[in-house]
């Protein structure tokens, strides 16, 4: 298999194409059936809106941006959104490397385009293994495609002038290890959404009730069925508190004054407003509210919690160990990059900023753990999404980027420690 190399940077001209490219790889009734499937679900549970954007942003976009073309005969530009802008990005890099593929290598990555499109995990480990694919080639290395067009081990790997090395992409869901897992929180959130609503239609207070649970919040219909029939009876005031097998329930009013509810309109106020509100007056620091409100009538603000701690940095140590062990050849300097789905850009910051200050996080204890125990690990770059950054250039040329952070861990007794080429990279 030889070294390859291509430009990652698309020109507009060259958008068209790829996305016609892209859509018939695949079929367009396997895109339509997803984008039907998600369009049905936020339709009928408008409160999925911030999770099928976090989950399945690049499904999304594909089918606004093809009811853009439908409409107009061409994609919009400038991208309207972030998610559009990594559309963009993964359907270059994505048909690009599906050309310099052998046909078996093309075959393995349709099927794998076609296995994220009808599976529940989406696009998002697909688009980061093409967007680190792009990131090397920016730094000047070639790569050879180890898996799509070898017999599988790590991903792809990546040569200069001076080394080879391997490289294994890990996109690690936001449920890993968490008690309340996300998808199950917005199904809950849709079927309490109407019952809330009339809460705060008759009320003329602040209310935050606080669900405990003895377990992981389920996924399974008739337990989600009986659990929201008990928090219905405490926001319809028909139970007080409620101590049950299925779930302790409390609640208690607070005033409106001095909080984001008291605002003259809703549109004035951001979640992030809401959520540095509840933590300094409530000490909620849990992200699984539902809010609702009438500015300066009344709220409701229902928590999700579990009585038992999560354990994400435990189950994603042991995904961690595992895939370093199998995938790498133990040959070689060896790469993981690891994106965490469910983490911002500003709380992969706060990690790092915590470490410069003296603060070991949990984070950097799982990472330097997993260095030692797999010594031919050369760095762990732990990775989220990040933000859009527009440029111009020659010819008023406006071009986009994005910039995310990269928490990079490095390995000090690695026998290419100190290698610019690897330290470089990221």
């Amino acid at each position: 298999m030889p070294f390859k190399h291509f430009i990652p940077e698309a020109d507009t001209d060259d958008l068209l194409p790829m996305f016609g490219e892209l859509t018939k790889l695949v079929g367009w009734s396997t895109w339509k059936r997803r984008i039907d499937s998600l369009r049905i679900e936020l339709k009928t549970n408008p409160f999925w809106d911030t999770y099928l954007t976090e989950r399945y942003g690049l499904e999304m976009a594909f089918g606004d941006v093809h009811k853009y073309f439908r409409s107009t005969n061409r994609l919009p530009w400038p991208p309207r959104t972030v998610e559009e802008f990594r559309l963009y990005g993964f359907m270059a890099t994505f048909t690009r490397v599906h050309a310099l593929l052998t046909s078996g290598g093309q075959r393995k990555i349709i099927g794998a385009l076609t296995n994220c499109l009808e599976k529940d995990f989406g696009l998002g480990p697909l688009a980061f293994e093409m967007a680190v694919i792009s990131h090397c080639l920016s730094r000047n290395f070639r790569i050879m495609f180890s898996d799509l067009d070898g017999n599988g081990g790590h991903d792809f790997l990546i040569v200069n002038e001076s080394l080879e090395i391997e490289v294994e992409c890990k996109h690690v869901s936001g449920d890993i290890g968490r008690q309340i897992p996300l998808r199950s929180f917005f199904e809950l959130g849709g079927t309490l959404g109407p019952e809330i609503s009339r809460a705060v239609d008759v009320g003329n207070e602040g209310r935050l009730i606080q669900v405990t649970l003895p377990e992981r919040l389920s996924s399974n219909k008739a337990v989600q069925a009986r659990l929201a029939d008990q928090i219905t009876a405490v926001l319809t005031g028909r139970s007080e508190p409620i101590d049950s097998t299925i779930c302790t329930i409390t609640e208690r009013n607070f005033s409106l004054i001095g909080s984001p509810f008291s605002t003259s309109s809703r549109t004035d106020v951001t979640m992030k407003e809401v959520r540095s509100y509840l933590s300094r007056e409530h000490n909620i620091e849990n992200r699984h509210v539902i809010v609702n409100w009438k500015p300066d009538r009344a709220a409701v603000v229902v928590e999700v919690q579990s009585i038992h701690d999560d354990k994400v940095l435990e189950r994603i140590f042991r995904n961690l160990a595992d895939d370093a062990k199998k995938q790498f050849s133990h040959k070689r300097p060896a790469i993981l990059c690891v994106h965490l789905s469910a983490v911002t850009e500003e709380q992969l910051i706060e990690l790092a900023d915590a470490e410069k200050s003296g603060v070991q996080t949990g984070l950097q204890r799982m990472i330097s753990h997993l260095l030692h125990k797999r010594p031919h690990l050369h760095t762990v770059a732990v990775m989220t999404g990040g933000h859009i950054v527009q440029s111009t250039g020659e010819g008023a040329k406006t071009s986009f980027r994005e910039n995310g952070p990269s928490y990079v861990f490095r390995n000090p007794d690695h026998p290419d420690a100190n290698n610019p080429s690897v330290m470089n990279l990221f």
